[in-house]
């Protein structure tokens, strides 16, 4: 049988200075410690509401499909919420080989244009990667 080999660390464990550079974590440099993702303020989110729609405001000429699974993920939610959208017209979407494709502009507006999705996208979602969103 195959072993396991990913290693996933607690919040809390203390970590040498060569592991350092392969986490994704922030690490605080004096306690070595990995410290958690901060949180964004009220004006910053406006200023990704304000920037995603600005940003996304005229259609795609390729637009980019994802699964709900995909979608789910880079947005930090869960695919239910994104079925309930599917139901209440809210997302682009078609159907293919029996299974929905969801468009990525439509996942982002309808993200951006909820407050607690917008914190799930920065706190579970690709956000948690970005560190200033641009304008």
């Amino acid at each position: 049988m195959e072993e396991n080999n990913n290693k996933q660390l607690p919040a809390k464990q203390k970590v040498d200075d060569k592991d350092k550079s392969s986490l994704a974590l922030p690490v605080d440099k004096k306690t070595k410690k990995i410290s958690k993702i901060k949180k964004i303020e009220p004006k910053e989110k406006k200023q990704i509401k304000d920037s995603a729609r600005t940003m996304l405001s005229r259609e795609a000429i390729n637009p980019v499909w994802l699964s709900l699974f995909e979608a789910a993920k880079l947005g930090g939610i869960d695919k239910k919420t994104i079925k309930r959208a599917i139901k209440s017209d809210l997302i682009k979407y078609k159907i293919v080989d029996n299974r929905y494709q969801v468009e990525f502009r439509s996942i982002v507006l309808f993200i951006a244009s909820r407050k607690r999705l917008l914190n799930k996208l920065n706190e579970e979602g690709i956000g948690q990667y970005i560190e200033k969103w641009i304008e």
